[in-house]
């Protein structure tokens, strides 16, 4: 849920569509999107992706994420 809120909340703050954030990140559409409605297990590669367009390293955000599991 945290990770869902922060890549939502963050593509907001860019004023990105869905689909516009998914081709900056080099990731599926619809991946994207059950990432942010917080369904599914991304990939290793895929939250790297999202990561480094959202402005923060993967270590911080899993580690926020598991903070609030």
């Amino acid at each position: 849920v945290y990770l869902a809120r922060k890549v939502r909340n963050r593509r907001r703050v860019l004023d990105c569509s869905l689909r516009d954030f998914a081709e900056r990140a080099r990731v599926n559409f619809a991946t994207l999107s059950r990432i942010e409605r917080g369904y599914g297990m991304p990939t290793f590669a895929i939250l790297l992706q999202v990561a480094k367009l959202i402005g923060m390293p993967l270590g911080r955000m899993i580690e926020e994420a598991e903070r609030r599991a």
